[in-house]
């Protein structure tokens, strides 16, 4: 009688045992997990490259807005130029952390970005007092800033230097980029 209850205690632990613990899995199988899973790192050249793509939707329509008679109306070219900066805004965010810095990239990135924005500035310059362009100018602001606050973000440090590269600050304040040379501290 004793001998029974402990023939079913020991059928119902192995029982209980089989159900509650998983199979082992190979190494191999773990690693190949692993491997699919873990996303991978961004770096600087990551942020070149969306900066780059950035550069070229800016000079299209840099091109535009210097085909138009200053007395055009600059409000699509201008628009696309705003949607370009918050395309490349989502591109930034989805990145995350950066790895690998060294000075050259962040001089590197620094310079682009200088080069987007002086672009930016001397597209417009010839439509400032314009009512289309103060139409489209808080856009334009605001989309600027989001790039400059999100590549800060990613890359600490890069303000002074993008600030330092600034060519243009009479056409900016022109223009009305108020909320982006606050951002930049000119």
């Amino acid at each position: 009688m004793f001998s029974t209850r402990i023939i079913a205690f020991f059928f119902f632990l192995v029982a209980f045992g089989t159900l509650v613990c998983a199979n082992p899995i190979a190494s191999a199988e773990v690693a190949k997990r692993e491997a699919t899973t873990v996303a991978k790192r961004a770096t600087a050249s990551d942020v070149i490259n969306i900066l780059n793509t950035l550069q070229s939707a800016v000079g299209v329509q840099a091109t535009a807005l210097g085909a138009l008679p200053a007395t055009g109306d600059p409000t699509t070219p201008a628009t696309n130029i705003a949607n370009a900066l918050n395309t490349a805004v989502l591109s930034l965010l989805a990145l995350g952390p950066i790895t690998g810095l060294t000075t050259a990239l962040l001089s590197a990135v620094a310079q682009l970005l200088a080069a987007i924005l002086n672009a930016i500035a001397a597209a417009l310059a010839p439509f400032v007092g314009g009512l289309p362009l103060q139409l489209i100018v808080i856009t334009l602001d605001l989309a600027i800033n989001l790039v400059i606050i999100t590549v800060n973000q990613l890359l600490a440090t890069i303000l002074a230097l993008v600030a330092a590269l600034i060519t243009n600050l009479p056409i900016w304040h022109a223009i009305g980029l108020v909320t982006s040379l606050a951002t930049l501290g000119l």
